[in-house]
């Protein structure tokens, strides 16, 4: 209707034109009434145009919200927004914005791209450190120590994710790592055999429910460790893994589709093990923030 309202105006501005260029002659009283009346029911017109333009335009941003609002709870029912999702959305929404003229329409679309941006990203945090005695086959128990993550609400969905330890020592500090792997979440059963490789994926859903990786192992009453790795559940650990009481830096990076993490840690080993995260969300400088230990096995 915008654009009628427009021809409208182009013509009128057309006919007074060729009334005051091709004739000479004065208005009457009744032809200034006659335009008076003309431009005063096109203006009328087009102020009625507009407010129904403008209610168009608010009742399709809304079904645009409700739609978005609709697909996005049926995914968290379906276990959140996934990384997937979210980018199908926001590109749906570039693709509408690419067709709009409307500043102000745009402007709209814009802020719900932000506001799917902000569920793109999965919002994973360290949440605590425990040890775990666990009986083996051969009558000793063993203690494993894990580190725990959680998915907090606000985040996206994490699917697939995976995650890699590196170890340096503090006492030679150098950019060269003692030793790096794979490593196993928790809740992966040990007993895959080699199929524990494309298992040792989970999904982390955003809802603070706590994920266990494995990081040592050691003889109950033992002061020396092993790094524990994907492959320890399905081959005996050599000397690499080797963990001596000591100090030592070791980063946990995780990573799922479009997001990739870095947690930096103090890890004290011995007869005691102790884990300080970083308060530096690059591992740099001696602060530490207070160690969180956990009690009780399972994940929360």
């Amino acid at each position: 209707m915008g654009s009628l309202v427009t021809a409208f105006w182009i013509l009128f501005d057309v006919a007074i034109c060729l009334r005051t260029g091709f004739m000479t002659a004065p208005f009457s009283w009744l032809e200034w009434g006659l335009w008076a009346f003309v431009g005063t029911a096109l203006a009328i017109f087009a102020v009625i145009v507009g407010h129904q333009d403008s209610k168009k335009h608010d009742a399709e941003i809304a079904g645009l919200n409700k739609k978005l609002t609709e697909q996005g709870e049926r995914q968290i029912e379906q276990k959140g927004i996934s990384l997937g999702v979210a980018t199908a959305i926001g590109r749906g929404l570039d693709e509408i914005a690419s067709k709009l003229t409307d500043p102000q329409s745009k402007a709209e679309i814009s802020e719900l791209r932000q506001e799917v941006e902000k569920v793109q990203s999965p919002s994973i945090v360290y949440d605590s450190f425990d040890e775990t005695p666990v009986l083996h086959g051969d009558g000793k128990k063993y203690n494993y120590t894990h580190l725990w993550f959680r998915n907090e609400p606000t985040g996206g969905m994490a699917r697939d994710v995976a995650a890699r330890i590196t170890w340096w020592d503090a006492r030679y500090p150098t950019p060269k790592p003692m030793l790096f792997a794979d490593a196993k979440w928790y809740e992966v059963p040990h007993d895959l055999g080699r199929r524990i490789h494309a298992e040792n994926a989970i999904d982390l859903l955003p809802n603070n429910a706590s994920h266990g990786l494995d990081l040592l192992i050691r003889e109950l009453g033992a002061v020396e460790s092993r790094a524990l790795h994907v492959d320890s559940a399905i081959r005996a650990l050599d000397d690499r893994f080797h963990v001596h009481p000591g100090i030592y830096k070791v980063k946990v990076t995780i990573s799922c589709e479009g997001y990739t993490k870095d947690f930096w840690f103090r890890v004290a080993t011995g007869g005691i093990i102790n884990v300080n995260e970083f308060a530096s969300p690059d591992g740099e400088g001696l602060e530490v923030r207070d160690a969180i230990r956990r009690y009780g096995q399972g994940a929360a």
